[in-house]
Order: structure tokens, then C-alpha cells, then sequence
């Protein structure tokens, strides 16, 4: 297994790349209190924090999920939905 070592320097331009390819999620202070939610700029990010109010299990677990869709009558049809298939990334945890 190979291991890199970021600059602290290089840390802005690496979140902004990976920003122009992913969906990126980072703990952000909201209201005194520090949660994950989607960037669009790596100044967002609030590293210093120790705990957030929410935990980040739910960008990957949705509370609800829907198993199918369908329309009723005669001429009714069941169809499957589409899923988010969006790649993230969860930054800081």
C-alpha cells in the first residue's frame, strides 16, 4: 500500500480539483455548529472542529429510499426508479 503526504500549501488546489470531478462533501460551520454539506469552493471547509452535530453516514445512507414506481389501472406499469449514481467524496471525517 502506497502513502502520499500532502502539502498544507497544496491542500486549496487539491480540494478544487477534486471539486471539478466529483461531488465533494466537507465539515462546514453552520450556525455555530459544524456539519458535512457539499462544497463548491475549499475556503467552506472547516477543519477544526471535533465533532459534527450530524454524523456524514447520511451522504451515503438516505433516510428514504424508493423501491419502485408504478401507475395504477387497467393499463398500469411498474417502473424502477433512478438512482443517484453521482461519485463523491467525503472530505475531513
Amino acid at each position: 500500500m502506497s502513502s502520499y503526504i500532502l502539502q498544507k500549501e497544496k491542500l486549496p488546489k487539491f480540494i478544487t480539483e477534486l471539486i471539478g470531478k466529483y461531488k465533494v462533501f466537507a465539515p462546514v460551520k453552520d450556525n455555530e455548529v459544524t456539519i458535512f454539506k457539499e462544497i463548491k469552493n475549499s475556503k467552506e471547509i472547516n477543519l477544526e472542529y471535533s465533532n459534527s452535530k450530524l454524523p456524514p453516514k447520511n451522504l451515503l445512507f438516505s433516510q428514504t429510499e424508493t423501491l419502485f414506481n408504478f401507475t395504477p389501472g387497467t393499463k398500469g406499469k411498474i417502473q424502477s426508479p433512478k438512482f443517484d449514481c453521482e461519485k463523491k467524496v467525503i472530505f475531513g471525517l
